[in-house]
């Protein structure tokens, strides 16, 4: 198999979010779903998944991509913690998603992931 260079698979990541925006779920997870299989070793198209999952208030399915794939493969994946943070709140589990958001804030390891746990913690308090 061909390898699929890095500005492909960014090219690709963007197209899945635009489906999305533009409410083709569908399209969207084929398309993260073919960056799984390039790079499954990744855990950003499963980050990319489980966005189209909330996206569409698909809570479980979001936090299952994330707890049990994304962060299985990164356990220290600041960008799938924010965004398992703020799944749970959405799924009705604030209390954990605070924990969680404010363990990447803590732990200050990815400015650009501090920076969206406390935008989540701002925003949905």
């Amino acid at each position: 198999m061909e390898i699929i260079d890095t500005k492909l698979i960014t090219i690709l990541t963007e197209i899945g979010f635009i489906a999305t925006k533009f409410n083709l779920k569908k399209e969207a997870e084929n398309i993260f779903n073919a960056l799984i299989e390039v790079r499954p070793d990744n855990e950003y198209p499963y980050i990319g998944l489980a966005i189209v999952m909330l996206n569409y208030g698909q809570y479980k399915e979001a936090e299952n991509i994330l707890r049990n794939k994304a962060l299985k493969i990164n356990p220290n994946s600041y960008t799938a913690k924010s965004f398992l943070g703020l799944t749970l709140k959405f799924a009705g589990y604030s209390n954990e998603g605070n924990r969680l958001l404010n363990e990447v804030i803590k732990d200050n390891k990815e400015v650009v992931s501090v920076n969206f746990a406390k935008t989540i913690l701002s925003e949905h308090p």
